[in-house]
């Protein structure tokens, strides 16, 4: 598999993930558990993005 390839496998596997997982925020939102203003979205790309970072850089288990 080539590194562009790769690339665009990962990104549409995050994509779904992410997608999915937003769907929870814009549920909560419309419950108004949590505020309108609120980005689904990013809210789920910042810990999925942290999560990343560790496990690619070999610091999952590490305490923050």
């Amino acid at each position: 598999m080539t590194n562009t390839t790769s690339s665009a496998a990962l990104r549409t596997y995050m994509a779904e993930r992410i997608g999915r997982t937003a769907e929870l925020v814009r549920s909560a939102k419309r419950r108004g558990d949590i505020r309108a203003d609120v980005d689904p979205e990013l809210t789920i790309e910042l810990p999925a993005g942290f999560a990343w970072s560790r496990l690619l850089t070999g610091r999952l288990e590490e305490d923050t």
